[in-house]
Order: structure tokens, then sequence, then C-alpha cells
């Protein structure tokens, strides 16, 4: 079992990241041998079927799915965890790096969006946790309307149990309500 404030790391799948950039990758690589055909308005010698759907798709899809290939690509090279859980409070990084004190953190929270399941971080003063992480409010806000939620990682993109890092934040999250000033073992 690990001493109330060890460093708890949770890493993104890497096989799901790769299967993403790939099959991102292949969208992009299709929009293209279909847009190299448009011009002429055939697709491989044929004449195509939908001649304003299939460019208009091809050229939003192909933008599209680069970035996401890029985004997925840039977070599989990445060695970062996705989030962490320390003595100080819970670190995230995405897109970019966020850092909330366990002061700012009323809950984390596994929970179901449609059939999308996400681990939820829930602040206690969106606009003074925002301040001090050094982000924009608005930009928090945005995902706070959604499910209440300041922050919200797919359960498809971590490794381990949502349960887990579940328990053992909540478990830091008393700990730190407990202790004026928790040190590596806990005690004041």
């Amino acid at each position: 079992m690990l001493a109330p404030f060890e460093r708890f790391e949770v890493y993104p799948s890497k096989w799901k990241l790769m299967a993403m950039t790939l099959a991102s990758g292949l969208f992009v690589v299709v929009g293209v041998s279909l847009g190299i055909g448009l011009p002429n308005g055939t697709v491989s010698g044929r004449t195509s079927l939908a001649p304003l759907l299939l460019p208009v798709s091809v050229y939003l899809g192909i933008p599209l799915f680069l970035f996401g290939s890029i985004v997925f690509a840039r977070r599989l090279l990445d060695r970062r965890p996705i989030l962490v859980l320390d003595a100080t409070g819970v670190e995230i990084h995405g897109f970019e790096s966020l850092k909330f004190s366990w002061s700012d953190i009323a809950e984390i929270r596994a929970f179901r969006f449609g059939t999308e399941e996400t681990l939820d971080v829930v602040l206690n003063d969106l606009e003074a946790a925002a301040r001090r992480a050094g982000k924009s409010p608005k930009r928090l806000a945005l995902s706070q309307r959604k499910s209440g939620a300041a922050v919200m990682i797919p359960r498809r993109l971590i490794t381990g149990s949502l349960e887990e890092i579940v328990g053992r934040a909540n478990t830091l999250l008393r700990i730190s309500r407990t202790t004026e000033e928790p040190t590596a073992l806990g005690v004041r």
C-alpha cells in the first residue's frame, strides 16, 4: 500500500493512442487520395455520385484528421504522465499542463457523460483556482458547464481503473483537509 502522500502517476494508454494516430493518419491518406481525383469531378476514373458532398468532406476531413494525427502522435511521444497525484495536489498534462492544489479541489470523480466515461476534477472556486494555475477562467468554465467539472479526462485515454484513481485521489483529498501542511509521511 502507498504511503498517504507518495506520488501516484497515471499514464495514457500507448496502444490506444497508437491506434488513434494510425486511424487518423489513414483518414488523411484516404482523403488526399480522394482529393487528387476531385478537380475533374471524378474519383478513380468514375463519375462521382455526390459532386458536392465529397469535396466538402474531403477538404474538411483532411485538416481535421491531420490535426488529430498530430495531437495523438504528440501525446504518444510525450513521456509525462497524464495525471499526477501527490502531496501538493493534482497535475494534469494534456494540451496544456494544469496544476491545482488540494485546497482548490472539491471532488475527483468518475463520471458518465453520455456514453463516455471520464475522470473529472471539480474545483471549489473556478476563478480563484484558474488564477493560481495561470489559466483563463473562461476556458475552464466551458467544460465545467457541461459536467460540473473543470477538467475531464476520457477513460479511453488512461491506463488503470477509474475506481483506483478516484480512491487514491479522494484519500489524498481527505488527508489534505485534516492536515494543515502535509509532509511526505502525512504527518504535521
